[in-house]
């Protein structure tokens, strides 16, 4: 096992400015306290790096990081807040007096909340530990000392880990190609300082790991996690290689250590299909004390393939229209808000367009002018901002007109009112980049209407799509193929859901 220095990011823990204020002397004569950190050496940046083999250790950044102090008997302080000085040993902050007589007991914890009380130190860690100042600011540690006297008021505060560092490592040709490890538990904890009591409180949440060593051999994912016992059974751990998730269930309970490395070892094969093996599969702890390994067995786990749900850019509950479905009327096509919209141009005194619910036909009714372009007159659906998939899509949707006119959908990135984007298409139907024309059957049944969608292209058929392309949301317009006719069409039940290949 790899040998990690875990250094809190500096500002990450002043969660609030600290108090200046000095304390009273509690008596004439009262004797100020001095405070430092034992064992801590002094440093400059906030990083983690692979050091010696055999352990862990937690250190702060000098002049940045800051410490709630507590103090009981003969000393008296709620949520004090220091800062670790420039040597990186001593603290600065408020004068806290201590009396001749009598023995007083100190308490510190990180990082800073200037919200704590004497009874309750709330602390969250971050969902997304992926960054460094996320990571190192979710970690949460405490300390004592007690039977202090006026005689001897030096504290040397020896801070003690409070969570689980849970370490995943993964290894075989394709498990090191993993890109993100997430735990499923509770993210936050009350800490009460009189007696040092600390409790998993909250949600569970997926967190996502903080990704530190890679090479030829080995992957290494870390994350801090409240200590807590996930039931057996449940999705303990979730990881993504190449386009494939993972889910790792153990049968019997599981528990996380607070003060230890809980490791969690995967291997899997580079075979054809891919196999994720479970024979090397074990949780292991490093006691808080010698940090010694510890092994916590688990039964009869399993790793499954997670296939993540049909992603759905219109549900049916934003396609079935009712009195109160919200239509953002718009004179433009940059104007378009995420939702339903209403694209109408005036030519003089004349709507291009009429959209609006009707109560008999439980629709859209969609009068179209005769005249004016498409984007001066149609119903449009845009997508929030990067939602989708680069893949493919259909679109459903049930549709009648009053007179025998053909239709067009057409399928565009999202633009934003004053800010240029180029007009691109994707692609609908077999090779169509300017929108599929559709028959609209001068009928009083609805007729069902399918068109494919490729996000994955886009302008025209060699073009490949990007992330990019999906940063502005999509746009999916209903509008007429023949500009020169005023035509009606009743629309309803639209939907449009990724296909799983």
């Amino acid at each position: 096992m790899k040998h990690l220095t875990f250094i809190l990011a500096a500002g990450a823990l002043a969660l609030a400015s600290c108090s200046q204020n000095d304390m009273s002397e509690m008596t004439t004569g009262a004797t100020s306290v001095n405070f430092t950190i034992d064992g801590q050496n002094a440093i400059t940046r906030s990083v983690t790096n692979p050091t010696t083999e055999g352990s862990y250790s937690t250190q702060f950044v000098a002049g940045a990081d800051q410490i709630g102090i507590f103090a009981t008997g003969a000393s008296a302080a709620t949520n004090e807040c220091y800062t670790v000085a420039s040597d990186g040993t001593g603290l600065t902050g408020a004068t806290i007096t201590i009396n001749k007589t009598g023995n007083a007991q100190f308490f510190a914890y990180a990082p800073y909340n200037a919200e704590a009380t004497a009874e309750t130190v709330a602390h969250s860690v971050a969902v997304n530990q992926q960054e460094d100042e996320a990571y190192n600011a979710s970690n949460f540690l405490t300390a004592k000392s007690a039977d202090i006297t006026a005689a001897n008021p030096n504290v040397a505060f020896a801070f003690n880990p409070r969570l689980a560092l849970v370490r995943v490592e993964m290894t075989g040709d394709l498990g090191i190609t993993t890109t993100d490890v997430k735990i499923n538990a509770k993210t936050d904890i009350t800490w009460t300082p009189a007696t040092d009591e600390l409790t998993a409180t909250g949600n569970v949440a997926a967190i996502t790991f903080h990704k530190g060593e890679v090479d030829a051999t080995h992957a290494v994912f870390t994350a801090f996690v409240p200590s807590q016992t996930i039931t057996g059974g449940t999705q303990v751990l979730v990881m993504t290689v190449g386009d494939k998730t993972y889910a790792f269930k153990p049968a019997n309970d599981v528990t996380l250590t607070a003060g230890a490395v809980n490791k969690i070892n995967v291997k899997i094969a580079d075979t054809t299909p891919p196999v994720v093996t479970t024979e090397n599969i074990k949780f292991s702890g490093i006691a808080i004390n010698d940090w010694t390994a510890t092994e916590i067995p688990v039964q009869d786990s399993e790793i499954e393939e997670v296939v993540p749900a049909a992603i759905e850019l219109i549900s049916e509950a934003d396609g079935t229209f009712t009195s109160t479905t919200a239509l953002k009327t718009v004179t433009g096509y940059q104007g378009c808000v995420v939702g339903w919209n209403t694209l109408n141009v005036k030519d003089g005194e004349n709507d291009l367009a009429t959209i609006g619910y009707d109560e008999t036909e439980a629709a859209l009714k969609v009068d179209i002018a005769a005249g004016g372009a498409w984007y001066k007159k149609a119903l449009v659906y845009r997508t929030p901002d990067n939602a989708g998939s680069l893949g493919k899509y259909k679109l459903t949707f049930k549709v009648k007109s009053t007179n025998a006119k053909d239709m067009i959908v057409r399928v565009m990135r999202g633009q934003t009112k004053g800010v240029f984007t180029e007009n691109a298409y994707f692609c609908t139907g077999e090779s169509g980049f300017g929108g599929q024309a559709l028959s609209a059957k001068a009928t009083d049944k609805y007729e069902s209407k399918v068109v494919n969608i490729d996000l994955s292209k886009i302008k025209n058929a060699t073009t490949p799509a990007t992330a990019a392309d999906l940063a502005t949301g999509i746009s999916i317009s209903f509008s007429t193929k023949t500009l020169t006719d005023a035509e009606t069409y009743f629309i309803k039940d639209v939907k449009l859901v990724e296909v799983k290949e």
